[in-house]
């Protein structure tokens, strides 16, 4: 299905319309072979999709080949100018730039796999932005396309039980209401919970958590342990530790956060404190923010058990290498309220 973007809210309109066919290199995929995925084999010719199931390339020969997406190890292409410009500012940090020139990459890229991995890349700077109601739109528009997609790791679900602002509130209870999206029903319930919609979005998370999709089965259910968090028992976390690493490892950094609060909830601070750590350390590719929050969590908990210099080591990092975050601002107040240890 080939993908289509609206995106003249920020882009002049001719951007969009004057689509061109870019010539490209022939492509590079390097996967994982063997029983067992200990060796890796490389081939090239031209990527014909990119799918959360499989990868088709076309051999120079023309013969087509079909590659499991679980045993695609690395992809190498050639990208336009500006999408090599747009990461480089995604690299720096500057979201807003990067977001500009993503989407002059979208509207010059005809392939639509590489359409996927650039609105994938728009949805992180839109997220890092705060602009939750675009990037869900873009999210939507992604799995829509590829209903098992390789980027559901970008998923805009809320971990932190917030208020969220009347926009976003009002479009979270159109999302939950969304019998055709359940990935659209799950990220209006979990920006749900802290409202007066509560009750609603448990149900909703509940019956997303008894369906066959795994990662919206797997998201639903550490949604729904944010409401649980501060009363599990001890038999609870061992079932809630089994049940994460049953998860795919793109929708466990959430769940990492939550069952971390349970850990410190129970008295359990130094499991709780590197449970934070690992999401910084496992999977800050897949949430700067979330990664940022947990090291805050973690110094956090270290502060309770009195190991000031640790937790000031963390927030220091914080603030070398997630300032843009705004996570920043709250390990500077720890830093000062421990008198720059």
């Amino acid at each position: 299905m080939q993908l289509v973007f609206h995106l003249v809210w920020w882009v002049p309109t001719t951007a969009w319309v004057l689509m061109t066919s870019m010539a490209v290199a022939e492509d590079q995929v390097t996967y994982a072979t063997g029983p067992d995925g200990g060796g890796r084999t490389t081939v090239r010719g031209t990527i014909l999709d990119h799918t959360g199931q499989k990868l088709t390339l076309r051999s120079s020969m023309g013969s087509p080949q079909e590659i499991p997406a679980s045993r695609v190890l690395e992809v190498s292409t050639e990208w336009s100018p500006t999408k090599v410009n747009a990461d480089r500012s995604f690299g720096d940090h500057q979201y807003d730039q990067a977001l500009r020139l993503y989407g002059q990459a979208l509207g010059d890229e005809s392939r639509v796999w590489a359409q996927r991995e650039i609105l994938a890349q728009m949805i992180c700077c839109l997220r890092q932005l705060e602009r939750i109601e675009q990037a869900t739109d873009f999210f939507l528009r992604l799995v829509q396309s590829d209903p098992e997609t390789i980027w559901f790791g970008r998923i805009p679900l809320s971990w932190q039980t917030v208020q969220p602002p009347p926009a976003l509130e009002k479009r979270a209870e159109q999302w939950m209401q969304n019998a055709d999206s359940p990935a659209a029903r799950l990220i209006g319930a979990s920006w749900l919970l802290g409202t007066r919609h509560r009750a609603a979005a448990i149900e909703a998370l509940q019956r997303l958590a008894s369906q066959g999709q795994v990662r919206i089965a797997s998201l639903a259910t550490a949604q729904l342990w944010r409401t649980q968090a501060a009363t599990v028992d001890e038999a609870g976390l061992e079932r809630w530790a089994d049940l994460l690493q049953k998860m795919p490892r793109e929708v466990r950094p959430g769940a990492l956060y939550v069952y971390a609060q349970a850990l410190a909830a129970r008295g359990h601070s130094e499991r709780a404190a590197l449970a934070w750590l690992r999401i910084g350390l496992l999977y800050a590719d897949h949430d700067r923010s979330l990664a940022a929050l947990g090291l805050l969590s973690a110094g956090r908990e270290l502060e309770r058990m009195g190991d000031h210099r640790q937790a000031a080591s963390l927030y220091r990092e914080i603030l070398r290498d997630y300032a843009e975050t705004t996570t920043a601002a709250q390990a500077t107040a720890r830093l000062e309220s421990l008198g720059g240890d």
